[in-house]
């Protein structure tokens, strides 16, 4: 770091860093069965009489560096300016896209600091607009996922075992590059009475490009096993981010031997998926989770069921081959024309009805998107107290707008 100030109003800082992270992964393992006795363990796993023993090792590497250079600007202590570069490398990518470039920079007013402000000196001591610009990069990725590998094997062919070659169930892929998210923010910082409350609000904007996901491969290029379908990960969609943050922190109490802090924290974000690239269907799904335009990135797309028919609804559920006390699904584009009569419209703008006579038989194509596992916005509250030496911390969390799916913990079968 170097610093010098300049005519007395002139301060420049100039900063560099670099980091380094190395990380490595060693195991082994030795599976066998019919030891003699169970007092053994695993310290004789040599005395088992199973003629056929397991034995496995392993081995990850990871490594990632950095180097940022950071110039910080301040013209007579009220006008900031902030300009920085960063540059990372990550192992997990392929070796021509393991490095990329991040600029960022941002500016500030001191308002409070101006001459016109001078009214306020007895209860505001700090009012700074800032605004700025950054670019990020993700590869949160396992080791080796852009490698082309082979995994060996052994099988039994003519009473012997003999070594065998396969592809991982996860392929490689040579063109994976970094997720890279352009933030715009723009924020307003507050301080009042001494500095006892302190107000910070911001509203962002960010954009990512390249969202890295593990897509499965067509059947026709064949699968990893019976069951299991190749995958890859790739940088198929755009997703654009927007919020507003608040962060309001109050001292209650300052006294010698005893304190009380509050800080209020809100966090309102909007995500969606702005495309899915050339070539894309209307959505992607892997595993739980669907990537699907104007949606969240963690969507569920799933049948929305939406209760259970009633009696005197008999004409309605067996327009869907149904009846009461069946689970009721909400068909996308479905509406009801009439008791017993029932219309969908379909994407090209056609129509059919549907009656007792004809009716409609729901399938894997009616899922929709019925939630998403990001919070439409959050909401903590946390006091601190300090009393000589000890301290109580106390945090309490809201979340709205935000779905799971777990597995139930017990199951009944009737």
């Amino acid at each position: 770091t170097y610093n010098t100030t300049i005519a007395d109003i002139h301060d420049i800082t100039l900063t560099g860093v670099t980091s380094w992270e190395s990380s490595q992964a060693e195991g082994s393992d030795l599976y066998t069965t019919q030891i003699p006795s169970n007092t053994m363990y695993w310290t004789n796993m040599g005395a088992a009489t199973n003629p056929n023993p397991t034995i496995g090792s392993s081995y990850t590497m990871h490594k990632r560096m950095g180097y940022i250079a950071r110039v910080n600007y301040t013209l007579m202590g009220k006008y900031l300016l902030s300009a920085s570069v960063r540059r990372d490398g990550d192992s997990v990518l392929a070796s021509d896209r393991h490095w990329a470039t991040f600029p960022a920079f941002s500016l500030g007013w001191r308002i409070s600091d101006e001459d016109f402000m001078e009214f306020s000196r007895g209860y505001l001591n700090n009012l700074k607009l800032r605004v700025g610009y950054g670019e990020t990069g993700a590869a949160g990725l396992s080791p080796y996922s852009s490698w082309s590998l082979l995994q060996t094997g052994q099988m039994a062919l003519g009473g012997k075992y003999v070594g065998t070659a396969y592809f991982p169930q996860i392929l490689s892929n040579a063109a994976l590059t970094w997720e890279r998210s352009k933030s715009w923010n723009i924020g307003l910082d507050l301080g009042l009475f001494n500095n006892r409350v302190d107000l910070a609000a911001e509203y962002y904007i960010t954009n990512t490009d390249g969202v890295i996901w593990n897509q499965k491969t067509p059947i026709t290029n064949g699968g990893f096993d019976a069951n299991t379908s190749f995958s890859i990960n790739r940088n198929i969609a755009t997703t654009r981010n927007q919020g507003f943050e608040l962060t309001l922190t109050t001292h209650n109490v300052q006294l010698p031997d005893f304190t009380w802090s509050s800080t209020l924290t809100f966090a309102n974000n909007k995500e969606k998926v702005t495309s899915l690239g050339d070539g894309a269907g209307e959505y992607v799904t892997n595993g739980n989770y669907t990537l699907q335009v104007g949606y969240p990135i963690q969507s569920y797309r799933k049948l929305k069921f939406d209760g259970i028919w009633q009696l005197g609804q008999e004409a309605d559920a067996a327009v869907f081959g149904d009846r009461p006390g069946d689970v009721r699904v909400a068909v996308p584009n479905m509406y009801k024309v009439s008791d017993g009569v029932w219309e969908k419209r379909f994407e090209d703008g056609s129509t059919q009805r549907y009656d007792a006579n004809n009716p409609y038989a729901i399938d894997a194509n009616d899922a929709q998107i019925i939630g998403h596992n990001s919070p439409d916005w959050t909401l903590g509250f946390q006091n601190n107290f300090t009393w000589k030496w000890f301290d109580l911390s106390i945090y309490m969390m809201w979340r709205n707008g935000q779905m799971f799916s777990y597995e139930p913990i017990g199951w009944y079968n009737g």
